[in-house]
């Protein structure tokens, strides 16, 4: 279980994640946002995040 602080710094790195993309024009999509808050909680890891969001890239699901 993550502490609270552990997961405002995830709560941070992830907004400024998230913040990054859109800079470059890039919105992220429902199942990024939905990944990255189980992230933020704790309930996966962002190796996780990435290794699906590569997947997904990989079987066309995705388009940049």
């Amino acid at each position: 279980m993550l502490t609270a602080k552990q997961i405002a710094q995830r709560q941070h790195d992830a907004r400024n994640a998230l913040a990054s993309q859109r800079l470059e024009g890039l919105e992220p999509d429902t199942e990024v946002l939905e990944a990255m808050q189980r992230y933020i909680t704790g309930e996966i890891e962002l190796s996780d995040v990435l290794k699906d969001f590569v997947g997904r890239v990989a079987r066309g699901e995705v388009h940049g």
